[in-house]
């Protein structure tokens, strides 16, 4: 009978494999023993082994499931923290394209002089003329930083579309 190969085993007759540190020390096991033949100490030395064997698995099985746990969970609250991104964007919409119109006839007013409007400047322009009259849906406290950002992105926007 042919002993057969570990390549020869496909995916599905696979049931356990053994790591080759363990395979190690089982034939360790087993070439003390080749000499002298004392069944009973062959035996509590393969018995101890299998216990060493279950207990490391069992170990890694453990860290594995909870790193999967980790992964899982952090996936879950990314998806979260996405959907809550979402609606709040979609409640500050409305707010925003009022803003990039008024940017944009601004941006439009300085190119027809030959001057450029930055982000800044606009930010600047809008507190004096609008802030009081536009409700700005933004924290007071971070008012100026948020609408910023925005007329930063707005301006690239229309610095690209003015370049084409």
């Amino acid at each position: 009978m042919k002993h057969p190969n570990i390549n020869d085993f496909s995916k599905e007759n696979e049931t356990y494999m053994i790591s080759n540190k363990h395979l190690r020390l089982l034939d360790s096991i087993f070439r003390k023993h080749r000499q002298v033949c004392d069944l009973p100490k062959l035996q509590n030395q393969i018995s101890e082994w299998a216990e060493t064997v279950l207990v490391e698995e069992r170990r890694k099985w453990n860290e594995m499931r909870v790193n999967s746990v980790e992964v899982l969970y952090h996936l879950d609250r990314k998806k979260e923290a996405c959907k809550r991104a979402n609606a709040k964007n979609k409640r500050y919409e409305p707010f925003k394209q009022i803003f990039k119109q008024l940017q944009k006839a601004q941006f439009e007013k300085y190119q027809k002089a030959g001057q450029i409007l930055s982000a800044n400047a606009f930010v600047k322009w809008f507190f004096n003329q609008k802030a009081q009259t536009t409700n700005i849906p933004y924290c007071q406290s971070n008012q100026k930083n948020q609408l910023t950002k925005l007329a930063q992105i707005n301006s690239r926007e229309f610095k690209k579309a003015f370049e084409c």
